[in-house]
């Protein structure tokens, strides 16, 4: 499966790829929401996981983008976050989001979700 991970943190960014490299997955990563749509558009993914807060866009605008480009709208996305209100996990599921992770997460934990999503979407 290609998984595209937006996160602002190169630390955070390198240690999803790896992780998901070693699950057999196919990592795309994007610094940014911008960045994201861009990639998006020339390789799409599988799954897109994407930090909550990031400069310019943060991840409830660019699900709100991806939910509402015909080309990308099928895209499953989960949030990353160190979010805990209750208000600001909502706002990403209105936008499009199926779920979070909170931060930080153990490596089996993501490749559960991971998992979890690609059989309810059937993604292989």
């Amino acid at each position: 499966m290609k998984i595209m991970t937006v996160d602002d943190s190169k630390v955070v960014r390198l240690t999803i790829a790896l992780t998901l490299k070693q699950a057999g997955h196919s990592v795309v990563e994007a610094e940014c929401g911008e960045e994201a749509l861009k990639l998006l558009k020339a390789e799409k993914a599988d799954l897109v996981i994407s930090d909550f807060n990031m400069p310019r866009m943060d991840g409830s605008q660019l699900v709100r983008a991806i939910k509402s480009d015909p080309e990308l709208q099928s895209i499953p996305v989960i949030m990353l976050t160190t979010e805990h209100a209750r208000q600001r996990l909502d706002e990403a599921r209105q936008a499009g989001a199926i779920g979070w992770i909170q931060k930080p997460f153990k490596a089996e934990q993501l490749v559960a979700a991971v998992q979890k999503v690609a059989e309810k979407f059937g993604i292989t």
